[in-house]
């Protein structure tokens, strides 16, 4: 099964696909931004897990229209892709 995870350098990111290639999955944590999401498209991934988030109360007060393009629009642009190439989002 060909999982990717997106936010690969955050805590939870890092740690799961670790755990998940021990576990003999194929993992893809490229980087992914809001104008390349067809990317999604050409890796044909069998589920995607979602773990990006900008996070930091003080940083994300000081932007908070940064804050909302990354944590608010790309995650529904990810859901809505998945649902496009008919795969699992989490």
């Amino acid at each position: 099964m060909k999982i990717y995870i997106s936010g690969k350098n955050g805590f939870i990111g890092s740690n799961l696909a670790k755990y998940l290639s021990s576990l003999s999955y194929d993992i893809i944590t490229q980087e992914l931004r809001l104008n390349d999401l067809d990317l999604l498209r050409q890796l044909k991934p069998d589920a995607i897990i979602h773990c990006a988030a900008r996070v930091g109360s003080c940083k994300c007060q000081k932007d908070y229209l940064d804050t909302y393009i990354s944590n608010i629009l790309v995650t529904c642009s990810i859901a809505l892709m998945a649902k496009v190439i008919d795969t699992y989002f989490i």
